[in-house]
C-alpha cells in the first residue's frame, strides 16, 4: 500500500539524511528524495529515440502504483514470479509499462511492479477549500515536471489550470484508471448529505414559550 501526500510544497515535510547518506562535497541537497521528486525526475520523452514517451504521459498516482525506487525493496517485493489469468485481468492496463526506468539527475533506478500497489490518500473538502482540492487532483492525475505548472492565471490558481482546454479530460481519464467508481462514491456522498439537511429542515424547531409548556407540563 502507498500513500500519496497531496499537501501544498509549502506544507510537507522534509526528511533529513543521515551524516553517512549526505554527499561529502558542499552540497546543500541535505533532505530525502520523495516519490514526488522521483517522478520529476523521470526521463524525458524525447531521450533514446523517443524511448520513454510512455513515462511522459504518466500521471503522478499512476507512477506511485506501477513503480518503485530498486535498491530498498527486497527481490521479490511480494510480486508473483508467475501470474495466472485471473491476475493479468484484474491489474494489468492496456498501457505498456518499462520494465526498469533510470532517473535523470538522481542515483538509483525505479522498477515496475507486475502488481499494482493500493494507492490511498486524503481527499480535501472542494466546498470548504477549493483551492487546496484542485492542486489534490491536479497533482495526483495530471502529468507535470513541475508544480508551479499548476497555479496560472491573474491572479494564479489552480482552478484557472482546470479550466484550460483539455486539462479535464486527461484528468478524468487517468482518475479513471485509478478510482473507476468515482463518480459513484462523488453521487452517493452528495445524496446523504442531502439526505441529512432534508431530515434537518424537517425536525421541527420549538418556540422558546414551547418549551416552557413542556417544562411546565411535565
Amino acid at each position: 500500500m502507498i500513500y500519496a501526500n497531496t499537501n501544498l510544497a509549502e506544507k510537507c515535510l522534509k526528511n533529513l539524511q543521515s551524516q553517512e547518506e549526505i554527499s561529502p562535497d558542499e552540497s546543500e541537497d541535505i533532505f530525502k528524495r520523495k516519490m514526488l521528486d522521483r517522478y520529476i525526475d523521470t526521463p524525458e520523452r524525447l531521450l533514446c529515440n523517443a524511448h520513454y514517451t510512455v513515462v511522459n504521459d504518466f500521471c503522478y498516482a499512476e507512477f506511485l502504483r506501477y513503480y518503485y525506487l530498486a535498491p530498498y525493496i527486497k527481490e521479490n517485493d511480494w510480486q508473483p514470479m508467475e501470474l495466472s489469468d485471473e491476475i493479468l485481468e484484474n491489474n494489468f492496463l492496456d498501457q505498456v509499462y518499462l520494465p526498469a526506468m533510470p532517473l535523470m539527475l538522481s542515483k538509483g533506478k525505479l522498477k515496475y511492479r507486475k502488481i499494482s500497489s493500493v494507492l490511498r490518500f486524503f481527499t480535501p473538502n472542494k466546498n470548504k477549500n477549493i483551492e487546496l482540492y484542485d492542486h489534490h487532483v491536479l497533482l495526483l492525475y495530471f502529468p507535470f515536471r513541475s508544480e508551479s505548472e499548476f497555479k496560472v492565471g491573474h491572479p494564479p490558481s489552480y482552478t484557472n489550470k482546470l479550466g484550460e482546454p483539455g486539462v479535464t479530460e486527461i484528468l478524468n481519464q487517468n482518475r479513471n484508471k485509478i478510482e473507476p467508481y468515482s463518480e459513484l462514491v462523488d453521487n452517493a456522498l452528495m445524496d446523504s448529505n442531502m439526505e441529512l439537511r432534508g431530515n434537518e429542515e424537517q425536525e421541527p424547531v420549538l418556540e422558546n414559550y414551547e418549551i416552557d409548556d413542556v417544562t411546565e407540563t411535565e
